[in-house]
């Protein structure tokens, strides 16, 4: 169908709903047709940025930088840059695509990523390229993953941008550029530049293999010509050394009978003349004997008078100790014995008198008591009655238990352990003891019998 644009419409008539019908309306397919006719697709050149894809160095994230491009008249712009995510296969390697689509059914150009499949050798998902559908796709990056990989690096992205059989750049008028075949040469020279690189290296690495194995055996032969000469000095510096050894000692034994002998003589000589000396001296020593003996005879006598005179001293001074001691031991336990009698008869005269006001409390009180239990009975239950009893029995048997103690000077009282805790019977009853109401007497009497027991020890020293 012959088909022109675009020129004013004039309005014609007016449609089943209302609205008006141009003579010259046109779809926007024939738009995009004109920009299709004129404009190739792909990305632009300039900036070599546009729409590049990379690694964004965080996990598995890519960076889309801003573009323009162009899909069959269609075209799409971002001038802010888009952060994609990728998932790791988990069993074999995959190679995703990023791909710019034309979408007819949702009216819009959209950069997305489509997955390809895990394979031993992966390939790269097919491209949707028909001549006329709701779908056209170019490829901006081919992204190749492994298993489980969890960070993204630029060597893992192939940009194919400039490959003009999946996306190109985009040229205009009527100079279309295939780049498929600059692109091929490129892909070419890359591989042979690196199959040549391969092989520089590997010869280089030969190379200094062979070179290091034959440093490696010079060194080694340094070493054997050195080692052989160090034994052969040590075994010349071995043999002078016994030569020289063997002379010195020769010298030494020579030295050595030399003055033994005359050794030997001077001591024969010495010998002789000590023998004189002994004579003279022995003479001379007994005189010097007899001195000394009638010296160390005055010395001894003279001990004798002093140890004699610090005995006498001595058993005076213990005496009369003895005797001072004696005399203040009677007089303290004559006061010991006042200050008991003194205790004891206020101990007693106090006793006496808590002893005479409980008597009188409890004749008064009891008698208010009775009078009022008898004004009460009447008016009380048989149950009441039994347990008032029971609580004034309680009370009488209280009364009495504290006059006994008043009498004896002695209280009940719970055994209790250093911890705090309470020493029971089987059933559960607190055990008690008697103990002491005032320690005045029993201190005193315990004072009096340790001064006497210091006494005694002293005396027997």
């Amino acid at each position: 169908m012959f088909r022109f644009g675009y020129f004013d419409s004039d309005i014609i008539g007016i449609d089943d709903e209302g609205m008006p019908i141009f003579d010259r309306a046109e779809l926007s397919d024939l738009f995009a047709l004109l920009f299709a006719s004129l404009v190739s697709d792909g990305v632009l050149a300039l900036p070599n940025t546009c729409f590049k894809i990379r690694a964004a160095g965080n996990g598995l994230n890519i960076e889309r930088m801003p573009g323009f491009g162009m899909v069959k008249g269609h075209f799409c712009y971002d001038d802010e840059s888009d952060t994609m995510t990728l998932t790791a296969p988990q069993t074999y390697s995959r190679i995703d695509r990023v791909i710019m689509r034309l979408n007819l059914l949702d009216r819009m150009v959209e950069i997305i990523i489509k997955q390809g499949e895990e394979a031993a050798k992966p390939q790269p998902p097919e491209l949707i390229r028909p001549a006329a559908g709701d779908y056209f796709e170019l490829c901006l990056a081919e992204i190749t993953l492994t298993p489980k990989q969890t960070t993204i690096t630029q060597s893992s992205i192939n940009d194919t941008r400039a490959n003009s059989s999946v996306c190109g750049f985009i040229t205009q008028l009527i100079d279309h550029i295939d780049t498929s075949v600059f692109y091929a040469q490129f892909d070419a020279f890359y591989t042979e530049f690196v199959r040549k690189s391969d092989t520089a290296y590997g010869k280089f690495v030969k190379d200094f293999n062979d070179r290091y194995a034959l440093f490696d055996k010079m060194a080694q032969d340094a070493y054997d010509a050195y080692a052989h000469d160090i034994d052969e000095y040590a075994e010349n510096i071995k043999s002078l050394a016994l030569s020289k050894y063997l002379e010195v000692s020769e010298t030494v034994d020579n030295f050595y009978r030399k003055i033994t002998q005359e050794g030997q003589e001077l001591s024969d000589e010495y010998h002789k003349k000590m023998t004189d000396l002994s004579d003279t001296f022995e003479k001379d020593a007994a005189k010097q004997y007899d001195r000394t003996w009638n010296i160390l005879t005055g010395l001894a006598n003279r001990a004798m008078d002093v140890y004699d005179q610090f005995s006498t001293d001595t058993f005076n001074f213990y005496n009369d100790i003895s005797r001072r001691g004696e005399q203040r031991y009677r007089e303290f336990d004559s006061e010991i014995d006042a200050y008991i009698k003194t205790l004891r008869a206020k101990g007693d005269g106090d006793l006496a008198d808590i002893t005479q006001v409980l008597l009188t409390w409890q004749t008064e009180h009891q008698n208010e008591f009775i009078e009022w239990l008898d004004r009460i009975k009447g008016n009380l239950t048989e149950d009441q009655a039994g347990k008032l009893q029971l609580a004034i029995d309680d009370q009488a048997e209280t009364i009495d238990l504290i006059l006994e103690m008043l009498y004896s000077g002695t209280v009940m009282a719970p055994i209790i352990t250093d911890d705090g805790y309470q020493i029971v019977d089987e059933e559960g009853t607190p055990v008690m003891m008697d103990e002491p109401m005032c320690k005045c007497t029993e201190n005193a009497k315990e004072t009096r019998d340790d001064i006497a027991k210091e006494d005694i020890e002293d005396g027997g020293k």
